[in-house]
């Protein structure tokens, strides 16, 4: 008899002790299963099989809330005019020169035009930039008005830089091909090495220049 007793009181005190929160009532649950299984064992099954449906139903519910999301993020965004970016060699040289007079109107006979006839008839003087290569050329939408921006490369933004501060408080025409695309007039000296062509431009006009400027 000692030897069928004495094996099985070693089986039950040899098993490891779980570490559970819950105190002594929690471990104890877990001894029990050796022998007869108690409420409160059939409880613990119950409340983990409980537990497992209600993590099948979160994890249910993530995915389709994912799925959707995902058929969302895949519909086709509302049209939007892109901007356009280059950077080398110009396909038509842009020349910066002084402005001697305006004309109102378009130009009948000598003179260059403005882009529309309402920009008027420029003479225009001599001297001036001819920039052929550009660190960055690109159009853009700011303030709700279409701009072409042209970012000078190192010498031509000393050249620029020396011909703005020769004529603050004159304007200097921006001329592409036999065209003046804008004629602002100089404030100051400007050292930022870039300027922006800015007027009564569509996003039609823009691509335009942009195409002028970089198509060889």
């Amino acid at each position: 008899m000692d030897h069928v007793t004495e094996p099985a009181a070693r089986a039950v005190t040899a098993e490891p002790r779980p570490t559970l929160s819950g105190g002594s009532d929690a471990v104890a649950s877990i001894e029990h299963r050796i022998g007869v299984q108690s409420d409160s064992g059939r409880r613990t099954v119950l409340s983990l099989v409980g537990g497992s449906v209600v993590l099948l139903i979160v994890a249910m519910v993530t995915i389709l809330v994912a799925g959707l999301a995902f058929w969302r993020s895949s519909d086709p965004a509302p049209a939007e005019s892109a901007a356009q970016s280059y950077t080398g060699a110009l396909g038509e040289p842009l020349r910066i020169v002084p402005v001697r007079s305006v004309t109102p109107g378009g130009c009948k006979g000598s003179g260059t035009p403005g882009r529309t006839a309402d920009d008027g008839c420029f003479t225009l003087g001599s001297g001036g930039m001819t920039v052929t290569m550009v660190e960055r050329v690109n159009t853009a939408l700011r303030d709700g008005r279409w701009l072409v921006e042209v970012r000078f490369s190192s010498a031509d933004t000393v050249a620029f830089r020396a011909l703005t501060s020769q004529h603050v408080g004159k304007r200097l025409a921006l001329v592409l091909g036999r065209t003046v695309l804008a004629a602002p007039e100089v404030s100051q000296t400007i050292s930022a090495g870039k300027v922006q062509i800015v007027g009564a431009f569509t996003k039609k006009d823009v691509d335009a220049i942009f195409t002028e400027l970089t198509t060889h």
